[in-house]
């Protein structure tokens, strides 16, 4: 997602047509905005997400007030930061329906993120099932990342001659690759450990197996609780096997003295931070 001046816009697609999805300041969605609009030969109407006629886009491209005036303006994007308000905290089916029970042995669930009211029809396990698959995720993506900026830093200080000349550059460059392909960079230009370059390797062959394979393994849509507890136990060795290996290289980096990390860990007891070791 990009930022304006005034808001986000989010590259999409609405009813097979690609284009820009277009929110506030607040996160709320304004609009789609059909990324060909000038080419479509046809008028085009926009709705706003209480189904209000916001604007029209002639099928010569310029722009028309919901009143049926000519627009000043011949940025259909900037039109719907200037002049929409969101008024729905989401678009789609209705959402006051929780707890209600299906024919295939599934039932609505009602979540709500950053006040956006979300229903979701998932089968009875499957709401603690997700909520780990995506905390899962989240370790993963936060696991690239460290080491994306890892490798970032080492360029930098030991003046790899590379087109980025800047953190911010590197950082989105190295994030640009695969995890494998960090791991395997890491383990040509930096690491001599083979724990440690093992317990990467591994992080990466189970990260690679959550993402492709671990739902099929073990048949879900129709899983038995014996199979869901199996399932669940699985994820648990995955986030222990990132982890691990997050440990282990920043341990490695500080005792090798090629960097030196540190990282705060929170006690939620104590509800005070303190450095957390790693040890190689």
């Amino acid at each position: 997602m990009s930022q304006t001046k005034k808001g986000n816009v989010l590259l999409g697609r609405s009813n097979g047509e690609d284009g820009t999805f277009v929110f506030d300041s607040e996160g709320y969605c304004l609009g789609f905005i059909p990324k060909n609009y000038t080419d479509l030969k046809r008028d085009t109407v926009i709705l706003s997400p209480d189904g209000i006629i916001a604007l029209v886009i002639l099928r010569d491209g310029t722009l028309q007030n919901p009143d049926g005036t000519p627009s000043q303006y011949t940025d259909p994007i900037q039109y719907l930061l200037d002049h929409v308000i969101s008024r729905c905290d989401w678009v789609g089916q209705p959402v006051d329906s929780s707890g209600k029970s299906f024919a295939d042995g599934t039932q609505q669930f009602v979540f709500q993120v950053a006040k956006l009211n979300i229903g979701q029809r998932l089968l009875p396990n499957d709401q603690g099932l997700f909520m780990l698959l995506g905390a899962t995720l989240a370790d993963i993506q936060s696991f690239e990342t460290l080491i994306a900026g890892f490798l970032a830093s080492l360029d930098l200080s030991n003046g790899r001659n590379t087109p980025q000349t800047n953190y911010d550059d590197l950082v989105a460059n190295h994030y640009s690759k695969t995890l494998g392909t960090l791991v395997r960079l890491f383990r040509q230009h930096h690491i001599n450990d083979i724990e440690t370059a093992d317990a990467l390797d591994y992080a990466k062959n189970r990260r690679n197996f959550f993402a492709h394979s671990i739902l099929r393994k073990y048949g879900w849509w129709e899983m038995s609780d014996v199979e869901y507890r199996l399932c669940v136990f699985e994820i648990f060795e995955i986030r222990s096997a990132i982890n691990v290996a997050q440990d282990k290289l920043i341990g490695y980096l500080n005792n090798s003295n090629l960097m030196k990390v540190v990282s705060l860990e929170f006690d939620p007891i104590t509800e005070e931070f303190a450095i957390r070791n790693h040890p190689n």
